[in-house]
């Protein structure tokens, strides 16, 4: 996805060669040696990376770590070739990048994009548009934020792939996330949303989801892409068409499960009301309170 959104306009008149690169290594570290559950997961049970990364964005951290801690052994030095100013630049760009992915600062990281995308509209400006006049530190923040924009999005994005291909994406997460919940079950701890297994919300969830995380954020980078960010959009409309469409049919099956329950609950009330049934009730309570004859023993 990282590499689809760098083929836009946007990306190509902004961004730096080196940027792309560090981009396309960014994406591929994000999540390396991820262990199956959240930041919130290593924080509450105070595990060692928690510990370790003091409760601050623990995985996003891990992955960036345990990555450099591979690419440090000079027989996987892909940065062998750079120079020392190059490798530095390599470094913070992967580091804010992936640091950029905790959903701790989703909110923060989309409310600076929509206020630079603001301020460019109200200046006549966009990115990639830089005379002579525009400072240096400028075009640093553009570049900054429009990369941290797209590995976010690419992390979030499964639902801006093809349906058939995100479907499948939703099932290998939902079991990771149900993994997790047996986990905190077992462990006494408080289930973590959309990870109890035992009451399975799927549809419902994909839909809150797409409706207000990622279509949101979509519609803004959408507009930074152009005919890539539209290609998004389609994937998008067509996922939360499915899924709304599979919660329509679950609300529908439901009811009608509800409908049958009640008709047949009328049903058995109207039978025990019936002047057959209410004759036969009363000839059986009459049978109980006959009085039984008394027999007399004979004696000879």
């Amino acid at each position: 996805a990282v590499y689809f959104f760098l083929q836009s306009e946007t990306a190509q008149r902004t961004l730096t060669r080196l940027q792309m690169f560090s981009a396309i290594i960014a994406a591929a570290i994000h999540d390396f040696k991820h262990p199956g559950t959240t930041n919130a997961f290593q924080v509450n049970t105070q595990s060692k990376l928690a510990l370790q990364y003091n409760d601050q964005s623990v995985l996003e951290n891990y992955h960036i770590a345990e990555a450099w801690r591979l690419l440090s052994n000079p027989d996987n030095d892909i940065f062998e070739s750079f120079s020392r100013e190059e490798k530095r630049e390599i470094r913070s760009t992967i580091v804010d990048m992936v640091l950029a992915t905790d959903m701790q600062q989703h909110v923060h990281h989309l409310a600076s994009f929509e206020a630079l995308l603001e301020g460019k509209r109200a200046n006549g400006t966009w990115f990639g548009d830089y005379g002579a006049d525009v400072e240096e530190k400028t075009i640093a923040e553009d570049r900054k934020q429009l990369l941290r924009m797209a590995l976010h999005c690419a992390d979030l994005g499964n639902p801006a792939r093809p349906k058939s291909k995100s479907v499948v994406w939703v099932e290998l997460l939902m079991e990771e996330f149900y993994s997790q919940g047996d986990r905190e079950r077992e462990l006494g701890l408080e289930i973590s949303p959309m990870c109890d297994r035992q009451q399975p919300n799927v549809e419902r969830s994909q839909v809150g989801f797409i409706s207000f995380v990622i279509r949101p954020m979509y519609s803004m980078w959408a507009g930074v892409l152009g005919d890539h960010g539209h290609v998004c959009l389609k994937h998008l409309a067509a996922n939360l068409e499915f899924w709304e469409e599979q919660v329509a049919k679950i609300t529908a099956a439901a009811a009608a499960a509800a409908e049958q329950e009640q008709a047949a609950s009328t049903a058995s009330g109207a039978a025990k009301n019936s002047p057959a049934s209410t004759a036969a009730r009363q000839a059986s309570s009459a049978k109980r309170r006959k009085p039984k004859k008394k027999f007399q023993t004979m004696h000879k």
